[in-house]
């Protein structure tokens, strides 16, 4: 996994280059990566990375500071096209120019920071949207940061406590939002931050936020949408110059299929789409059909329940404990993707910024008040708020009666003119930023990952279009036709008709098909299968899937039994068993938090890389040469 540690204390450290090893070891995710850091008397800097996928990732002096990056830059607006640069360059000006909104020109994905050995102080920043992660600590002068929560593990003290408000927030939503961990010593910075620590609890700054400005008027939307499309188009070639080998998981949704038909033609030899599901499944189906049109090679994988649960451990030391077992879907095929490819455009998010995805009928039409608290119910599917206060134990229940509240604050935070919008600035910020990006860093532990939705040209233009406009995919139709009207044609398993076909009219019609073909499914006991992914996972966890499962959560005295009611998740397992799907987020959630709580405390395999080949130096000395994996 590429990634950026290090720290800074307000007094000497004797054991400075003990510490950057611990944290470089536990920062890499498999066996192929390097690590380095520079160490001086109160402060280090290190990365860790793969050779050949990441670029300029070590430590390096300019103008008597020391930096740190992660991540890559694309040109924007009408810059010629060339391969992915670091983000240092941008990164360090912003600092000298003493103007990190600088940074919000910056058109890519980005951890940095950087120290001055002469003031003791640390910088750090990550990109607009987060797609970088910054997870930070601060105990006794000593202010710790990676760019993934388990490298603070090695910060003495860090990782035995627990966060009650992180715990119940895991519980009930199965994610999180605002900075919470699990860990009550650590958070994560916001997107679009600037931190500045010398040991001390640092000071943070927001230089960007996004704002749903309606520019676009009705009538200029058909107009808008083309644009979005010609802006898309130039997004994947910029994230795919230079790069030999293009890898597309392929769903039979709307995004992948984008990310795919973008790519120019005298490109798509390079590009293979890998597609995995149930057999008879309409996202394969779909998908295929779509490859097809395209002229990519197309890769067609059963789906590995076993596999899934098998590496349930591994992904969650990869997601840090943070996102649930159910989620790890990717994980079986990262060896599949990776022999294949060297980059993997991913559509991440295309759904939330074009297809208002977040604009639930629900919560359409409710006051800006009510709105927080109808989000708050909709995300609460993991285990009902009233359940909870039963079966937590300790502060968690308490915490857990004041949720709604917090979840409401941290709503109000993101207020903007249109109360769509501030739904969607809400959730892009912590559903997708805390939550969806996970699929993203299980990708990053083998290949490089990119988001063309995230390209700042095409984000902004969607950005100034009216939400409603966006709700039920309206604008979204108008770019999938207007710009893409091949994969336009193919079937879509939202609604199980033509993506071209108004979905205002066969989304209500997809969802009665797919309702009335799982109870036809349920009634036979899977004899009869429905093309639809109707709870299959669900169905697998009671299958089996069910001993080993059981094993994992039940057997001996597992640490997420101090935090959770034990007989409250025997009866939960018992009611999944007995047929309700409904219960397989919770399952999930609590495999993940019983792997992860134990991983907090050494219970885990060795790093793939281990502390010894951490390459060390101590300036003023020039850099090892990095440690071989």
């Amino acid at each position: 996994m590429p990634g950026i540690f290090g720290f800074v204390s307000e007094r000497p450290l004797a054991d400075g280059a003990a510490l950057a090893r611990a944290m470089g070891a536990l920062l890499s995710s498999h066996e192929g990566q390097r690590a380095s850091a520079v160490v001086g008397p109160r402060w280090a800097l290190g990365a860790t990375w793969t050779p050949g996928l990441q670029q300029d990732p070590e430590p390096a002096k300019a103008s008597g500071a020391w930096s740190v990056v992660t991540g890559e830059v694309y040109p924007s607006g009408d810059a010629a096209t060339v391969p992915p640069a670091s983000p240092r360059p941008a990164f360090l000006a912003a600092l000298a120019a003493g103007d990190p909104a600088r940074l919000a020109r910056a058109n890519g994905q980005f951890a940095a920071a950087a120290v001055d050995p002469a003031s003791g102080e640390a910088t750090l920043a990550c990109d607009r949207y987060g797609l970088h992660a910054l997870y930070w600590t601060q105990r006794d002068g000593l202010f710790a940061f990676a760019s993934e929560l388990k490298a603070l593990l090695a910060v003495p003290g860090a990782g035995r406590a627990l966060d009650p408000e992180g715990l119940a927030t895991f519980l009930l939503l199965g994610e999180h939002f605002s900075d919470t961990t699990l860990l009550a010593d650590a958070r994560v910075a916001p997107a679009a931050a600037l931190l500045r620590s010398s040991g001390g609890p640092p000071r943070i700054e927001r230089w960007w936020q996004v704002r749903y400005t309606c520019a676009v008027p009705p009538d200029g939307e058909d107009e808008a949408a083309r644009e979005a499309g010609r802006r898309f188009v130039r997004a994947v070639d910029r994230q795919t110059a230079g790069t030999p080998r293009i890898g597309i998981p392929l769903s039979g949704g709307l995004d992948s299929r984008l990310c795919m038909a973008a790519v120019p033609a005298a490109r798509r030899d390079d590009v293979t789409t890998y597609t995995w599901g149930d057999r008879g499944c309409l996202d394969r189906a779909f998908a295929a059909d779509a490859a097809r049109r395209c002229g990519v090679r197309h890769v067609d994988l059963d789906y590995r329940y076993d596999a899934l649960v098998a590496s349930a451990a591994r992904g969650a030391w990869i997601t840090d404990g943070l996102a649930g077992a159910t989620d790890f879907h990717i994980l079986p095929f990262l060896e599949d993707l990776a022999a294949g490819s060297d980059v993997i455009l991913n559509g991440f998010a295309g759904d939330a910024l074009l297809g208002g995805n977040f604009h639930w009928r629900r919560v359409r039409g409710l006051s800006p008040d009510g709105l927080a608290a109808g989000t708050f119910a909709k995300r609460n599917d993991a285990l009902p708020l009233g359940e909870l206060d039963a079966i937590a134990h300790g502060p968690t229940r308490e915490v857990a009666r004041d949720l709604p509240a917090s979840f409401a604050a941290c709503f109000e935070a993101h207020r903007q003119e249109d109360p769509l919008g501030t739904l969607d600035a809400f959730l892009l910020d912590s559903r997708i930023r805390r939550w969806t990006s996970f699929g993203t860093q299980l990708l990053r532990a083998r290949l490089v990952s990119r988001a063309p939705f995230y390209d700042n040209d095409f984000f902004d233009l969607v950005a100034s279009v009216r939400p409603d406009a966006r709700t039920e995919h309206r604008f979204y139709r108008k770019v999938l036709l207007g710009t893409f009207p091949d994969v336009a044609r193919v079937g879509w398993q939202t609604t199980g008709f033509p993506a071209s076909w108004p979905p205002q009219v066969f989304r209500p019609a997809g969802v009665v098909l797919r309702r009335g073909l799982g109870a036809v499914e349920r009634l036979s006991r899977g004899r009869l299968r429905s093309p639809y992914p109707v709870a299959r996972l669900a169905r697998a966890f009671r299958g089996p899937l069910a001993p080993s499962i059981r094993a994992a959560l039940f057997d001996g005295d597992g640490p997420h039994w101090e935090v959770f009611d034990r007989r409250s998740g025997e009866r939960i397992w018992r009611e999944l068993q007995a047929g309700a799907d409904g219960r397989a987020k919770l399952v999930g959630v609590l495999l993940s938090l019983r792997h992860f709580l134990a991983q907090c405390r050494g219970e885990r395999a060795a790093p793939p890389l281990s502390p010894d080949r951490v390459a060390i130096a101590a300036p003023p000395a020039a850099l090892a040469a990095g440690a071989t994996g």
